[in-house]
């Protein structure tokens, strides 16, 4: 596995095919109207991408066929990734959260935009019933803590 991350890591041909797996799950699992370009059909672009270059088809034929079509499109199935459509597009909730977070307070706040802004977004989320959640900033860290 080590020689896949390095491999990613030193041929941009490889990045590019890494970059496209990734993108896999933004498209439909099953033709739909929409979109009649399913996680299939771009999983097939991919190999055959990786084919015009064969020091690395070769290098990454497990990582392709055994670990991404055998497991990820077969095994779990291409409707269980699938985030096509979805509002929210990742499985982990925190870090939608962080999304929503960092785009209701922007990047690089000064400290007392970012004070007021989390305020709001302490009184956003948890109102009146959870006075209890108190905000403190140390030596430049901002810690959240609700007391329970």
């Amino acid at each position: 596995m080590n020689s896949i991350f390095n491999l990613f890591k030193s041929s941009p041909e490889a990045a590019k095919i890494l970059r496209m797996i990734l993108a896999l799950p933004h498209l439909p699992a099953e033709v739909n109207p929409s979109c009649r370009f399913t996680i299939f059909d771009g999983f097939r672009v991919v190999v055959e991408f990786a084919n015009q270059h064969p020091n690395i088809s070769q290098r990454l034929e497990i990582f392709l066929l055994g670990y991404v079509q055998d497991f990820w499109l077969i095994q779990i199935g291409a409707s269980s990734i699938s985030v096509y459509g979805s509002d929210v597009r990742t499985n982990n909730y925190l870090e939608s959260f962080h999304a929503t977070l960092l785009n209701q307070m922007g990047k690089h706040t000064n400290i007392w935009e970012f004070l007021r802004k989390i305020n709001f977004v302490k009184l956003y989320l948890f109102g009146n019933w959870k006075s209890d959640l108190t905000i403190y900033l140390t030596y430049g860290f901002v810690f959240i803590c609700l007391v329970l």
